[in-house]
């Protein structure tokens, strides 16, 4: 089946992170897989996509080398 970008719309933007979110995806894969969709809505021209929130992501605190790296 295809979906034009009339069908890249935030309603659909916002389903799709919501299935990625109940599939327990993590917030970080969440996160990268909206912006490549964000890129792809700016590219198509629907700018309405930016309206959808993104999971924030915790940052971690840096790790340190170990002796061997």
């Amino acid at each position: 089946m295809y979906a034009g970008p009339g069908a890249l719309t935030p309603e659909t933007v916002r389903a799709y992170r919501d299935l990625s979110e109940r599939q327990g995806r993590s917030p970080a894969t969440v996160a990268k897989h909206l912006s490549a969709l964000r890129t792809l809505a700016a590219e198509l021209g629907v700018e309405r996509v930016r309206e959808v929130r993104v999971p924030r992501v915790a940052r971690g605190d840096p790790r340190g080398l170990s002796a061997e790296q």
